[in-house]
């Protein structure tokens, strides 16, 4: 077990002063089983080789400018929410290089300052049946590494996916739903396959492809979403169960 400072942090970012404040290095098993809201005043750092395991039902609150830095391993599950100030927001979570598989399950990630990245993935991950939301100018994911993505909301942000991995591997990411985004998935040059997905409000282009090959199939676009963007020597494939709906 994580031991936690019971002292109060009284801030204009979204932290209540009877929050626990936490920061700084942190390993083990976090589950505060009266307080689940907690508030980060410093970077959150878990380091090479160690897990942090974040139980049911947490909401860690970052000041603005902190960030979570994952050098080792991060579980967490059932509804936790990472989120900072809808104005000043906060710096994401970054999955440093790594071959620890962290895990994200009904996760929400929101409310990252303006320019940022909500998640910087450079290290294994599965994230699924989670949502990114309120990315100003920013992205929501952007991955250098194949990672797991499924049954995931994208909603209010700059760049959506921002990928540029191994260009033998074929990754597909299915069951997405895409919203607000100014450019939904921007494809660097690997084999990719977005299936069953809707894709809505999208002020620029759906898919920008600047190098690589995409599939995409089964998938609605709504709401004048429909632009594709490819660059020479990249590869787009329309398959079947496109859906165009005004």
């Amino acid at each position: 077990q994580i031991t936690i400072p019971l002292t109060s942090y009284n801030s204009d970012f979204g932290c209540d002063e009877n929050y626990p404040v936490i920061g700084g290095v942190v390993t083990g098993v976090l589950s505060i089983r009266f307080s689940p809201r907690l508030c980060v005043i410093e970077d959150l750092i878990v380091p090479e080789g160690e897990t942090l395991t974040i139980g049911k039902g947490h909401t860690l609150i970052f000041l603005p400018g902190r960030r979570m830095i994952i050098a080792g391993q991060l579980i967490a599950q059932n509804h936790t929410r990472f989120t900072g100030d809808a104005e000043a927001g906060w710096g994401g979570i970054h999955f440093l290089s790594s071959t620890q598989l962290s895990e994200c399950l009904q996760c929400s990630v929101s409310n990252i300052e303006s320019g940022g990245v909500a998640l910087r993935v450079d290290a294994p991950l599965i994230f699924k049946y989670g949502s990114i939301k309120n990315v100003p100018n920013g992205t929501a994911i952007s991955s250098t590494v194949p990672i797991t993505l499924t049954n995931m909301v994208v909603d209010n942000v700059s760049v959506g996916l921002d990928l540029s991995t191994n260009e033998n591997l074929l990754q597909r990411i299915p069951h997405l739903t895409m919203s607000r985004c100014q450019s939904c998935v921007v494809n660097r040059g690997q084999k990719l396959a977005l299936e069953n997905s809707i894709f809505t409000y999208s002020e620029n282009a759906i898919l920008t492809e600047l190098s690589g090959t995409t599939t995409v199939s089964y998938s609605l676009f709504y709401s004048n979403t429909r632009d594709f963007l490819t660059e020479p020597g990249s590869q787009l494939i329309q398959g079947p169960g496109l859906l165009f709906e005004d």
